[in-house]
């Protein structure tokens, strides 16, 4: 009964996609609705191009986040973590489900390189509203592994 009150206290990870996809849905039909229309043919491949770099760099960031909990696991909060389920719930599953969020945005602004001027104010919506979604994602998750690396000690030698 105590280990199933005090995972309550917890936000899984699983909820982080409760959040971004309808943010990420909202921010797309706000801009297909009002942003498009101002935006211009010449603006939007050097948009699709920026939202494509800071999803890969991110994305790097992401993968270095994974390395240092890899790095600090022979901490005993992360050993506790570990043994109460919380590791993979919280943090992991987190950190990959912003990856792959990312990675779908990387792919989106990829292949808007390739959609015809007709439905490039379509495509720069999903791209702006699939972004969104991976940037709340990103930042449900960046303050989760932020309160575990700040209160991660290692241990004296």
């Amino acid at each position: 009964m105590a280990e199933e009150s005090s995972s309550r206290k917890f936000w899984p990870a699983k909820k982080d996609l409760a959040w971004a996809i309808p943010v990420g849905i909202i921010a797309g039909i706000t801009v297909f609705k009002y942003g498009s229309p101002n935006i211009g043919n010449k603006n939007i491949m050097p948009l699709a191009l920026s939202i494509a770099t800071i999803s890969g760099t991110l994305i790097g960031f992401l993968l270095t986040t994974t390395s240092l909990l890899i790095n600090i696991s022979d901490t005993r909060l992360m050993k506790n973590l570990y043994q109460s389920g919380h590791l993979a719930d919280m943090t992991f599953s987190g950190l990959f489900q912003s990856i792959i969020l990312y990675l779908v945005t990387l792919i989106a602004a990829i292949l808007f390189n390739f959609c015809p001027d007709t439905v490039q104010c379509i495509c720069i919506s999903y791209l702006i509203g699939s972004f969104s979604s991976s940037l709340v994602a990103f930042l449900l998750s960046g303050r989760r592994i932020f309160h575990i690396l700040l209160y991660a000690k290692r241990p004296s030698e």
